[in-house]
């Protein structure tokens, strides 16, 4: 007795080869918060990824040195390569060229490893970003989000100086646009030709308390009589053509009489130039005259 198979049509073997990968989902990317709105961040969320930038700040869509400062699987940091919709998103330092927004993004997938032969000139991972595509209907969003320091607390700086809050303003807006392209009488794009619009703007007002050590006003003149250090110890200031070279091959340098640079020693031209710094403006935190000065 026989049995018989009969199959219509042609079978194919599973094109997708072996790999490792890691698919996040349009869901995942609009309703996971992330600092700045940047899908890049989501990176750290996979296994296998490493971020190796220092900075740990909001990660905008123009932070770029957090978006290539990523390991991936082991591979050296800007080694890795980017893709959108299938073009590559990479500049010629290995660096990615352009971060999209998180609205118009429908997903993107991670390969860490065991890439076939349509993936090359990289030594990393491999990002995979595909956008969104519109639909037979129109549809729209518009976001807006507002960071104001009335919702923050006082910054540790801040504190210490008994200022006031720094004013802090950011704004983060833009929109999302799809549909069909349709003109009438000339072009019927449903169900064959769709655009997708997108825009992100960020308007940041975020001014910085800066804090600097400045010589002093008799230091301007030549006077370091008064310079210690932090143990209020004195600092000798040496003239630099007294040094002499001894036998055992060390050299040697004699003090400024009274740690006081004369007049005629002064440059013309770096006095001048002196005069452009700011005076001091707040009591040292130390005996060294440390961080003198606020702005």
């Amino acid at each position: 007795r026989m049995a018989y198979i009969e199959v219509d049509g042609k079978a194919w073997p599973d094109p997708d080869p072996a790999k490792v990968a890691a698919l996040v989902e349009n869901r995942t990317i609009e309703n996971i918060p992330t600092s700045g709105r940047n899908l890049y961040q989501l990176h750290y969320s996979q296994p296998g990824v490493i971020k190796n930038s220092s900075y740990w700040g909001d990660f905008e869509l123009y932070a770029f040195g957090n978006i290539n400062g990523v390991i991936i699987s082991g591979g050296r940091s800007g080694e890795n390569e980017t893709l959108l919709d299938g073009v590559s998103n990479t500049r010629g330092d290995r660096g990615v060229a352009f971060a999209p927004s998180l609205n118009s993004v429908q997903e993107f997938t991670i390969l860490t490893n065991t890439y076939d032969a349509q993936y090359g000139r990289f030594g990393g991972g491999v990002t995979s970003i595909t956008l969104k595509s519109g639909a037979n209907a129109l549809h729209g969003e518009l976001f807006h989000f507002l960071e104001n320091e009335k919702l923050y607390a006082t910054t540790w700086a801040d504190n210490a100086l008994g200022n006031k809050k720094t004013p802090f303003r950011q704004n983060v807006f833009g929109f999302t646009f799809t549909g069909p392209y349709y003109i009438p009488k000339l072009v019927d794009g449903r169900n064959r030709l769709f655009f997708m619009m997108s825009l992100e703007g960020l308007r940041e007002r975020n001014p910085q308390l800066q804090t600097r050590t400045l010589p002093t006003a008799e230091q301007l003149q030549g006077d370091f009589s008064g310079l210690t250090d932090n143990q209020g110890r004195r600092v000798t200031i040496y003239d630099p053509t007294t040094t002499q070279l001894q036998p055992n091959g060390s050299y040697t340098r004699q003090p400024f009489a009274g740690n006081r640079i004369p007049q005629s020693r002064i440059n013309s031209v770096a006095s001048k130039v002196a005069t452009f710094y700011p005076k001091p403006n707040r009591p040292a935190i130390d005996l060294a005259n440390n961080l003198n000065y606020a702005q």
